[in-house]
C-alpha cells in the first residue's frame, strides 16, 4: 500500500471513530427533567387529568367520610369547583348513586381531550354497591355528560376495585384495571358491554413483598402486608398492547390490544396472550408520552422512572419531596403531571398531597 493510501485509510478510520464516538454518545444522553410544584390540597386526591388548553381535574375517594369533593376542576391558589357541578359531587349515601358519584379513583383525558371519570363504586371500602361503578365521559367544552357506563355485578363484584382507566378511541374501547381482586376489564363503548379478563392471572396479582417509601416499610395497621392488585395501566402509542402491573409487585406485564378486544376470545385463552415487559418495581400511575416512552410512578425509589423504547428504564427525576407519586396525565406539548398522593401517611393531620408538573429541560 502506498504512503498516500495509508494516510487516506487513517484519516477515514479516524473520522469514522469519531462519528461512532459522537453517535454512541448521543444515544446515551440522558433526558433532563425539571421537578415543578404545581399544587397542594389538605385532602387525599389520587388523580389528576390535564386537557391540552391548560386545565386540571382531580379526584378524591371516598375513603373517609367527610370529603367535600369526588371530581372538582383545580383553578389558581389551590382552589377547586366541583366538577361537573355540585349535584353530581352531592352523594349522601342513600341516594341512587347512579346520578352521584360514590368513589371517584381516577380522571383521564383520552387523545381527543375528553375527561373520563372511573367510579369505583364503593362506599367507605365496603364493598361495590349497585349502580355505583360507572365509568362517565364529559365534554370539558362544554361541561356536558356525553355517556354513562354502568357495571353489574357480574363486571364490578363486591369485593373489586375499579382503580384505573385508559380508552382506545380509535376502536372506542376502555381498559380498566381491577385492584381488589386483580383483573382487566374490558369495555366496549359502542355496545356498553364489559367483561373481566386475567382473573386470578399471576400477572394481574400482587406480589408477596413490602414496599418501602423512603426506607420506611408500608404495612398494614395489623402489620401485615398490603396486597394490591393489577392498579396501573397504559396503551401505547401505536394502539398494540395495554400494560399493567400490580401497585404490590415488581413487575410489568402487557397484553395485545386486539386480542382484547374481540370479545369472541373465551377468558381461558387469554393467559396465552400475557407478556413480560421488565422487572420495574413497584408502581402505582403508568402512562405513556407521545414518544412512546412508558412513565412509572417509582414508590421505592421516590421518583419517576420511565421505560425507553430500547428496553431501558431510566430515572426521570428522584427527590425527598415524593413520597407516594401517583397517576399521571401527560399533554400535547410533552409535560408530564402527576398526583403525590402520600398514601403512606393517608389522612394523617398536618399531611398536605401534592400535585407536580415535570417538563424537560
Amino acid at each position: 500500500m502506498g504512503e498516500s493510501m495509508r494516510r487516506f485509510s487513517i484519516v477515514v478510520f479516524v473520522q469514522c471513530l469519531l462519528i461512532a464516538t459522537l453517535i454512541s454518545s448521543c444515544s446515551n444522553q440522558k433526558i433532563s427533567f425539571k421537578l415543578i410544584e404545581v399544587a397542594e390540597s389538605d385532602q387525599l386526591w389520587t388523580g389528576v387529568a390535564a386537557t391540552n388548553d391548560g386545565r386540571l381535574f382531580v379526584n378524591y375517594p371516598r375513603w373517609v367520610p367527610n370529603i367535600e369533593y369526588s371530581v372538582a376542576e383545580l383553578k389558581e391558589n389551590n382552589e377547586v369547583i366541583p366538577f361537573p357541578n355540585e349535584e353530581w359531587n352531592s352523594w349522601d349515601g342513600e341516594k341512587d348513586p347512579k346520578d352521584y358519584f360514590v368513589c371517584v379513583q381516577s380522571v383521564y383525558i383520552d387523545n381527543e381531550d375528553f375527561l373520563w371519570i372511573l367510579d369505583a363504586g364503593t362506599f367507605l371500602g365496603n364493598g361495590v354497591i349497585e349502580n355505583g361503578a360507572k365509568l362517565i365521559k364529559i365534554d370539558p367544552a362544554d361541561n356536558k355528560i356525553i355517556d354513562i357506563i354502568f357495571f353489574g355485578n357480574d363486571t364490578a363484584l363486591k369485593e373489586s376495585y375499579l382503580n384505573d382507566v385508559r380508552v382506545d378511541i380509535r376502536n372506542n374501547f376502555a381498559f380498566i384495571t381491577d385492584s381488589g381482586l386483580g383483573a382487566i376489564v374490558v369495555v366496549n363503548l359502542s355496545t356498553k358491554q364489559s367483561r373481566r379478563v386475567l382473573a386470578g392471572h399471576p400477572s394481574t396479582k400482587a406480589e408477596d413483598v413490602v414496599i418501602k417509601i423512603h426506607g420506611e416499610a408500608w404495612l398494614q395497621r395489623d402489620s401485615s402486608k398490603p396486597q394490591v392488585h393489577s392498579d396501573g395501566i397504559a396503551l401505547d402509542k401505536n394502539n398494540e398492547f395495554v400494560y399493567y402491573q400490580a401497585l404490590t409487585g415488581y413487575n410489568l406485564f402487557r397484553v395485545p390490544v386486539v386480542k382484547l378486544e374481540d370479545f369472541s376470545i373465551e377468558e381461558s385463552q387469554f393467559h396465552g396472550f400475557v407478556e413480560h415487559v421488565a422487572k420495574s418495581g413497584p408502581a402505582d400511575g403508568i402512562m405513556f408520552d407521545s414518544k412512546n416512552n412508558l412513565f412509572l410512578s417509582s414508590l421505592d425509589e421516590g421518583a419517576i422512572r420511565f421505560l425507553d423504547q430500547n428496553g431501558n428504564i431510566n430515572i426521570a427525576v428522584k427527590s425527598e419531596l415524593l413520597e407516594w407519586p401517583d397517576s399521571f396525565s401527560i399533554i400535547a406539548n410533552g409535560d408530564i403531571f402527576f398526583t403525590d398522593s402520600k398514601l403512606n401517611k393517608a389522612y394523617q393531620p398536618g399531611v398536605k398531597y401534592k400535585i407536580y408538573k415535570l417538563i424537560s429541560e
